[in-house]
């Protein structure tokens, strides 16, 4: 009897090793877009992410002027590749991606060219007033932010309500801005508004405190 659990056992363990599935691997190339080298484009490293849903499940890091990578032993099945281009500190400040790749077992797959382009800065914005974060006693109701470009051409603008005491508006390349932020009251009475001129980067992640003046 025991014998023969012993046998079973190790048939069972030898069918499990030959159905468990084996890595297989990928290559991809990248590119700068437009700009003529990793250097012009302020780019140190890649970063190979491997996502599913959303979710990183592995990374890889590469020196940019390698212009290409082979990653093996990676676990079968289907992902989104994101690529991204890191300058000297570690930011991250360009991007590019492939859908929808599959890793099969036992197999290299070239998933061919990735064209890297430059990633928007994220901007927010938190409001207070020259007594503090009282959105009901300075009668504000309602944030208004405009973004203009360096020569005040109207670009977009964001609404938020007063009272969650924070914003973020839309992405924005790298470059130079002005914000003009406008608290409104009852029956769209303005009543508290600041100008703040901004200057972002790549990829740049802003937290901007803006003091709301009194409209007279």
């Amino acid at each position: 009897m025991f014998l023969l659990l012993l046998l079973t056992f190790s048939l069972s363990a030898a069918c499990g090793d030959d159905l468990a599935l084996q890595p297989g691997a990928f290559e991809l190339q990248w590119t700068t877009g437009p700009a003529a080298s990793c250097t012009d484009a302020g780019i140190r490293d890649v970063e190979v992410q491997l996502t599913q849903k959303g979710e990183v499940q592995e990374r890889f890091t590469f020196d940019c002027q390698m212009g290409s990578a082979y990653v093996p032993e990676v676990k079968p099945g289907r992902y989104d590749v994101v690529v991204m281009g890191m300058n000297a500190v570690g930011l991250r400040t360009f991007e590019g991606n492939i859908g929808n790749v599959r890793i099969n077992e036992n197999e290299k797959v070239h998933i061919g060219t990735v064209r890297l382009a430059a990633r928007p800065a994220t901007v927010e914005l938190e409001w207070f007033f020259d007594n503090g974060r009282l959105c009901n006693q300075n009668n504000v109701d309602l944030i208004e932010v405009a973004v203009f470009d360096a020569e005040y051409y109207y670009i977009s603008s964001s609404q938020f309500s007063c009272s969650e005491g924070l914003g973020q508006i839309e992405p924005l390349p790298a470059g130079s801005y002005v914000l003009e932020v406008l608290g409104y009251g009852g029956a769209d009475t303005l009543r508290s508004r600041a100008v703040v001129p901004i200057e972002v980067d790549r990829g740049e992640s802003l937290l901007i405190e803006v003091p709301l003046g009194v409209v007279e």
